[in-house]
């Protein structure tokens, strides 16, 4: 229905019901989405807090006492490689 001026008010009626229930059968799914990916972050974030403090204390103790944090988070990933 391009041209919406030929059909009469019911036509017109139920074709803007058709398109609001398929926007909201779409958002549905979007908030369904939204909702594994905010499980999916939390998820991550919870990983990443309970290895933090030991995996700083090894690096701690693989490059020295003397290095400061800053240092050791900006230590290069695959150093080994290089």
């Amino acid at each position: 229905m391009n041209n919406m001026d030929n059909y009469n008010i019911d036509d017109k009626l139920n074709y803007i019901i058709e398109k609001l229930n398929d926007i909201d059968s779409r958002l549905t799914l979007i908030e369904n989405s939204t909702q594994n990916m905010d499980h999916h972050i939390s998820f991550v974030e919870n990983v990443y807090d309970i290895v933090k403090h030991p995996m700083t204390s090894l690096l701690t103790l693989y490059y020295g006492k003397n290095k400061h944090n800053e240092t050791i988070k900006n230590i290069k990933r695959y150093k080994h490689l290089n």
